[in-house]
Parts: C-alpha cells; structure tokens; sequence
C-alpha cells in the first residue's frame, strides 16, 4: 500500500465468527428454501441466522420464520423443523412470533406529537393534500396557547420506537383568544408526504375510512389510542350550547365550550394523550369523530367533533 492510501477499517481485517461463517453459508445454500417458506400463509419474513431453544443460542445455523401469530395450521401450510437446501443439506428453521405488523415508520394517527417546548402530543390525523403531509393535533400541543407562541421545531415520534421524524412549519392553528370561547383547539403541522401514512391509524392496518362526527346514542362505544395505549369511551354527551367550561391549558384557565363529554371504560385518560383521534367502527369501518383535547383524570374524555372543523380547516391549506 503506498503512502496516502486510505487503510482497510479495522473491522474488515478481523476473522468472521462461527456464527457469521454459518450465516454466510446458510445465506449462500438455503435461499430457495428460504422462498418455500416466506410463502406460507402467516409468515411474514424470513432471515438467515441461528437457533434459539428456550430463548438461548444453539450454534447451530437456522432458516427463521418470523410470523404474524403462532398458531397450529394445516400440515401443507406448517413450517416443518427442517428443510432441504440442496447442497446445504438439511437446515433447521426457527419459529419466531412479531410483536405486531411489519410497517415503515412513517407517522400515523396514534403516533406522539413533540413540540420544540418538550409539550407532549398525540397525532389526531396524518393526511396528504396536494402532495405536501400533514400531521393534525391540538393547537395547545404545537403552541403555548398562553404565551401565543409557537415553539418549533416539531416532532413525531412512532409509538413504541424511539426514533422521532422531524417535522415542518405550522400550517393551521386555531385561535385562543383573550375573552372569547374556545370552540376549537386543532393544528396542522406540515411534513414530507413520503413522511406520513395517509389517514393511517396505529394498531390497524386499514386505517381511517371516513372523517365524520359523534352520533346522539348514548349506548355507541367509542376507543382512541395514544402512546401505546387503547382507552375505550362511551356515552358521549354534548355540552349545553355556547355555556363555557373552564379548562386548564398551558398554565392559564380557558373558557371552553361546544365540545363532548365521554366516560372511560377501559383504561384511563392520561397526560400526552392531548390530541389523539376518537374512533367509532373497526377493521375496515373506522369512523374518525373527534379530537381529544382534555378530561378530568382518570374517566372522563373531552373532545371536540372532527366535522364539520376538520373540513373548515382543510379547506385553508393549498391546493
């Protein structure tokens, strides 16, 4: 090597392990096996590396099979214990179970909010218009409502994953002003579109069907998840008119009013969940109904219907 050469990383010049020797190997020998397996129904990937029994390394190189939810299937639809891989002879498989769908880590409804301040948010709904993202939340979570300031730069922050996607400018932001009624508390941020899944909901893989509003019966259940938490409400209840309730955000009493009263039966409304989408339906028939923006700890929801406001809001942004 002559001088001005760059030198090999150190890592290069270093022997592969055993264990990386028999990955190589397995990666060279079992791929057709491989493809046998990744077309069973229920698995969703398949990796080349070694066997675990209990939980603890065997040493012995392995086909594994990550899949949905383990479960007993037809013989023809099984994953056997070992495969033929040609000239790599008989391979073991593994069986390892997800702990939910693979996804990309764009942002979703249900994901968490960051304001540049350290507030703490959950995203109501992530849309695309006119080929620009959008991530929708309460206006008190991107901005000090108090100090009438916003506090860039925004974040969002996939629930369950410690990386965080920065987000752009402020695109929407309902008024709190001194004196009047709050009758909205909503925000749009501005993203990549490739950054957000559009009108995609944490924990269910179709989504949102429709943006709609809560429904007079008081026997329809409603749920929201926020922070990896799924809170189940019911009976929601119109406030009466324009009466104000006194609601405390960011440090300051505002008089809020025109919004909706629910009660918790399943888990618990909780600091951070400010923001989060109140859902009606499942699987392939959600309803988004409203924003959550308060409540009194630990059962009682406040949100505001998402129509006709989100519309209003919508229809500001650029076509």
């Amino acid at each position: 090597m002559h001088e001005g050469s760059p030198s090999i990383p150190e890592a290069a010049r270093r022997p592969l392990s055993p264990e990386a020797r028999l990955i190589s190997q397995l990666r060279r020998g079992g791929s057709a096996a491989a493809e046998r397996l990744a077309g069973l129904p229920n698995v969703a990937c398949v990796t080349a590396g070694i066997k675990r029994t209990a939980g603890e390394l065997t040493g012995r190189p392995a086909l594994i099979a990550y899949v949905t939810q383990k479960q007993d299937m037809p013989g023809d639809q099984s994953i056997p214990r070992r495969l033929d891989a040609g000239a790599a002879g008989r391979l073991a498989t593994d069986v390892v179970e997800l702990h939910g769908l693979p996804r990309t880590l764009t942002a979703r409804a249900g994901d968490i909010v960051w304001a540049g301040d350290g507030d703490m948010g959950t995203a109501c709904l992530t849309f695309i218009k006119s080929n620009r993202g959008y991530v929708a939340t309460n206006a008190h979570v991107v901005a000090n409502v108090r100090q009438g300031r916003i506090f860039p730069p925004h974040q969002m922050q996939p629930a369950g994953h410690p990386a965080r996607l920065r987000l752009g400018p402020v695109a929407y932001l309902s008024g709190f002003i001194p004196g009047q009624n709050v009758t909205e508390d909503l925000a749009f941020v501005e993203t990549a579109a490739a950054s957000v899944t559009h009108l995609g909901l944490v924990g269910e893989p179709a989504g949102i069907a429709r943006i709609d509003s809560f429904i007079s019966n008081l026997a329809a259940e409603y749920w929201y998840s926020a922070n990896g938490m799924h809170v189940r409400c019911r009976r929601p209840e119109p406030t009466i008119g324009s009466i104000p309730i006194p609601i405390l955000a960011d440090g300051m009493w505002f008089p809020y009013s025109g919004f909706w009263k629910l009660e918790v039966t399943a888990g618990m409304v909780a600091p951070g969940h400010s923001g989060a989408v109140v859902c009606r339906g499942s699987g392939n028939d959600i309803s988004a109904c409203g924003i959550l923006f308060g409540g009194v700890l630990p059962d009682t929801a406040y949100a505001f219907q998402l129509q006709p406001r989100f519309r209003r809001a919508y229809d500001t942004l650029p076509a």
